[in-house]
Parts: C-alpha cells; structure tokens; sequence
C-alpha cells in the first residue's frame, strides 16, 4: 500500500489512497496487507494460508516508507506460494471487470523468479494466472505473462501496476472469457497494453465458481518477487448491480470510519456480500424495486435497512452503523460522560481533602500537648493557683486527687484497681 493507514481495532479502517486513478467506488480492495505483522509470514495470517506443508520458508510481510506492507518472497527456493479463499461475484456474460496488484522482480543475483497471481475455482471450473515471470534457463527474461503466453519485458526493480481486463462472455466451445494484459509503473497514470497479452481466451467452465486466490512468489538468492494492492473491479454496468459503503456513525469515534468485514444480506432474496477493507461492496442480480439489508459486523450490532433498488442508478447511499455489539464498548459522547463524570467526582474529593486538610491546620494551631498542659498544672500548682476541686461540688473527690498526683508527679493511671472488702485502693502499674 502506497500511504500510511490508520486501523481502528475491532476491523474499522481509514480510507487510504492508491497509484491508480480510479474512484474507490468503482473498485473492491481484496487485501492491501497493513494489517499484518512485519518480518513474519504471509500464511497463517488474516485468510492466508500454504500451498503446501512447507512452513519454513515462503512470503513475508515486509514495509517501507513509499509502500507501507507488502509481500516479499524469501531467499530460499522457488515455489512459493499462499492461497486465500476468497468469494468472487464474477458471474457468466459480465464484461468490463478486471483484477489487479502491484509487484515487481528485484534486482540482484539468482535465476528462476516469478510475482504472480492465480485465480481459481475450489470446483475446478475454471483457472487463470497473469504476472512477470523470469527462468533463465527457459530464457523467460523479466517478461509478463497470461496462463501460457508470454509477453515483453519489463525493469527489474521498479514498482508495476498488473490488471488482467477481462469479459466473461461465452464461447463458441460453450466456455466463458477472454482478457489483456495492461501495466503502468506505479508514478504514472497511463496503461500500456501488451500486444502479445490481448484478447487472450480463458475457457472458463463456470465464471461463478472462482473462489480462491493464489499468489506465487518464487525467490533465489537475491532475486525476490515483491506484490502489494490486490483489487477487483465487477461489471457495473450490468442490470441489478448496485454499489454502496458501509461506515460508522460519527457517534462511534467521533468521526466516519469505514466498516470492513462486514456481512451484507440482501432479503428475501438469497444474495449476499462482504464489504472490503474500506467498506465498500457491490451485490449483482438484484431485482429491482424494495429490498431490506441486513447488516452484520463482528463489533457492531446488526442493522436492518430498507434498500430501493432502481435499474440505471447502480449507487447506494452510505449506510451508517453505530450501535457496538459488545457491552464493554461504548460511543465517543458515552465515554465522554464518563470522563466528564470521573472528572467532577475527582474535584469533589480533592475539594473534601482540602477543606479538611484546613478545618485540621486550623484545630493544630489550637492545640496543646499533654505535656505542654502538665507543665502550666505544675506551674500552677507552685503559683498557689491549682484547685483540687474541679467539679465545684465543695469536695475534693478520689478522682480529682488521683488528677492532682498524676499532674505533680508524672505518673498517668491506666486503670484503678478497688478491693471492696479491704476499702484499699490501689494504682495498676
């Protein structure tokens, strides 16, 4: 991916911006790689998975400041390859559609070396593959190719734009599509096609039943293959085609973000579709007139809408989302609240503390010591000034003496011990 990309968590995405000039709308982001660990492999990551049981060696994640993540073949043997299942809408006598990545050959020593993409069907009713490939030994130099047929070359080391055009038109052997080959360097806007890559015949069995990518990525020393951006662009000219985007209500995040991975169900019909990395999605053979959506994400709650379908205007309005599935996820204005709440509660006890830190501050500068009130008793008390009776009853009681003696002579009685039968009274010590 050629911008920085800003991902929200629970698989909510900024809108990001690639070399091609295309509007997004018209166009399914299938995988742009940033979401993934740098340095570790491409398999076992997302939807990734190995061709085969050779997990040591095979495409890693790799970044740099033009591109953001991409794949890169490692330097170990030829043959690489990951697949990802993947649910194409292609369907029989569609035109206009195309499938596209961005890659290159390195430069650097090392024979055989391929970035290339495979396109199949799990049923085995169809296949294609477009790319560069370079086998020195079968004098493939750096040159693009479709299924078998090769076309010219290009540089080692620069960034390319590859988008296979094809039409899913049938045959006169009952079998659909035919496609070019076209390229461009990533800086500039103009497609060139290859000559030798026109108008090339599929044979597909079934356009329908493509559902599996395949990337191969083949590397030798220091001749790696390289891809980036993987896109796909339906016929969206054919009747009952709409396309739309699914976002999230400014009241999530505090601002639109698009919702990928999210499930559309076009209802009561048996039509469905997930939206890409940037929430948009396309949904085919749609009857015109009243339809409802049903909406499905794994962070937010289910939404249902009602969709009016009208043939020759194929564009949705944005839908939003907003309400989060989980109960430990809350909208920017409820965690607001929150914080507005924990901050005014906060004041409230910092309010406390200090008016009882000065209610304290205030009794302190009040207050006397026992020693300090013993000492003015036995001041007193040599002034002629002590008074034994401190209750003004006329008497001095036991326990205004005991006051007395504890007050001349320093010794505090903890408790008094009273034997009734002797009439003794004695002091604990």
């Amino acid at each position: 991916m050629r911008s920085l990309f800003l991902l929200i968590g629970l698989i909510i995405f900024s809108n990001n911006a690639f070399s091609s000039s295309l509007d997004k709308t018209n166009y399914i982001v299938i995988d742009d790689f940033e979401s993934y660990n740098i340095n570790d492999s491409l398999a076992e990551q997302a939807n990734w998975y190995y061709h085969s049981n050779e997990i040591t060696c095979g495409p890693v994640i790799k970044n740099n400041n033009t591109m953001g993540n991409y794949v890169q073949s490692s330097s170990c043997y030829d043959g690489q390859s990951v697949i990802r299942n993947y649910n194409f809408r292609f369907a029989p006598n569609m035109k206009n559609c195309f499938i596209q990545f961005s890659g290159l050959i390195t430069n650097g020593n090392g024979n055989n070396c391929s970035t290339e993409m495979y396109i199949s069907s799990s049923s085995g009713k169809g296949s294609f593959k477009f790319g560069v490939e370079n086998v020195t030994h079968l004098n493939i130099d750096h040159q693009l190719v479709v299924n078998d047929n090769y076309g010219i070359k290009i540089s080692p080391g620069e960034w390319y734009d590859f988008r296979f055009e094809f039409n899913l038109i049938k045959n006169e052997k009952d079998k659909y599509g035919t496609g070019t080959l076209k390229y461009k360097l990533i800086s500039s806007t103009e497609w060139i096609t290859d000559s030798q890559l026109s108008n090339i015949i599929l044979n597909i069995d079934d356009p329908s039943s493509l559902d599996k990518i395949t990337i191969r990525m083949d590397g030798l020393s220091q001749r790696l293959g390289v891809l980036d951006d993987i896109l796909v662009k339906y016929d969206d000219t054919v009747q009952n085609s709409i396309l739309g985007k699914i976002v999230t209500s400014s009241q999530v995040l505090g601002y639109t973000a698009s919702v990928g991975g999210a499930t559309i169900k076009a209802m009561p019909y048996n039509l469905s579709t997930v939206t890409d990395i940037y929430g948009n999605y396309q949904i085919i053979n749609i009857p015109e007139g009243e339809c409802i959506f049903q909406i499905e994400s794994s962070y937010f709650q289910t939404l249902t809408k009602t969709i009016q379908v009208n043939i020759g205007d194929n564009h949705i309005n944005t839908i939003e989302i907003f309400k989060p599935k989980c109960q430990n996820m809350y909208t920017k204005q409820e965690v607001d609240q929150l914080l507005d709440k924990v901050q005014y509660e906060k004041d409230a006890i910092i309010s406390e503390k200090e008016a009882t830190i000065t209610q304290l501050n205030t009794s302190i500068a009040t207050m006397y010591t026992q020693g300090y009130l013993d000492k003015a008793i036995a001041e007193a008390e040599k002034r002629g000034e002590l008074k034994y009776d401190i209750n003004n009853d006329g008497k001095v009681g036991l326990e205004e003496v005991i006051k007395y003696l504890e007050t001349i002579s320093g010794v505090h009685v903890e408790s008094l011990i009273i034997f009734p039968e002797k009439r003794k009274y004695f002091l604990s010590e």
